[in-house]
């Protein structure tokens, strides 16, 4: 594998990460001229050194963010993954991912429960309603003219008292005049 198929290697790792029109804007290309290259192209003259120095310096940071830079990585071979390292990250991404399906299926059902519990209790609001729309018309029709004047006289005691305490409870800002 030559540098220019390491290069075009690692712009369609880019690619796959975000998009061609991201990644080649990234390089500098024009986006038909990465089009092109999709297509079988081979690049050549500024976009060929553009991509080539693109690559260079995305070799060179991957290599310094790395703490783990083996020879093989320093020396620009392909790099290979441990042995078992793949195998247990997809073992773990299984069981993550059957453990979110198991999770989202108790979540559902807790769901229609609660929609249930909810029906149950319109249900019996429901029912209530009329008992106590009764109830409300019987206790007003043998209310007195009397008994309605001094629950007005009290609802306006009990008001008064509670606009004082607020007033009472209001800190008075310094620096006022009054």
């Amino acid at each position: 594998m030559d540098q220019l198929d390491r290069a075009l290697e690692l712009f369609w790792e880019e690619v796959a990460g975000s998009s061609l029109r991201r990644a080649a804007a990234r390089v500098p290309v024009p986006y038909s001229t990465a089009a092109g290259w999709k297509g079988g192209k081979r690049p050549q003259g500024e976009n060929k050194e553009a991509l080539l120095k693109w690559a260079t310096a995305r070799a060179k940071k991957a290599r310094q963010s790395s703490y783990d830079t083996t020879y093989a990585e320093r020396s620009g071979a392909p790099l290979r993954v441990a042995e078992g390292v793949l195998g247990a990250a997809e073992a773990r991404t299984a069981r993550n991912i059957k453990r979110l399906a198991e999770i989202r299926g108790r979540a559902q059902s807790l769901v229609s429960m609660l929609k249930a519990v909810l029906a149950d209790q319109q249900t019996v609001v429901d029912d209530l309603e009329p008992w106590s729309n009764i109830e409300a018309n019987y206790i007003a029709a043998n209310l007195s003219a009397d008994a309605v004047a001094e629950l007005g006289d009290a609802a306006g005691d009990l008001l008064a008292s509670v606009e004082q305490e607020n007033a009472q409870a209001k800190p008075k800002k310094k620096g006022r005049a009054e």
